[in-house]
């Protein structure tokens, strides 16, 4: 399993400056199929306020380093719609 420093780096170096991860989760959720992973990631934004977002499920043969990188810019697009 990957590391917590490794989703933290991975996820702020695509969010970083706007967000920064402090703390990530990472854990497997029931399904009826296959078994599947989910990561979850918390910190702060350049504005101070606090943020908590899920990765979408993924299969666990998945770099987690990916599903980081791509959480971070979810997040990041999804602020760019909000403004």
């Amino acid at each position: 399993m990957m590391g917590v420093r490794e989703l933290v780096q991975a996820f702020n170096a695509v969010a970083a400056p706007r967000y920064t991860c402090q703390k990530a989760l990472s854990w497997y959720e029931p399904t009826e199929g296959p078994q599947v992973q989910r990561l979850e990631f918390s910190g702060r934004g350049a504005d101070g306020n606090g943020f908590v977002v899920k990765s979408e499920q993924f299969n666990p043969n998945i770099d987690p380093t990916q599903v980081a990188r791509a959480t971070a810019q979810a997040l990041l697009d999804k602020q760019e719609q909000l403004t």
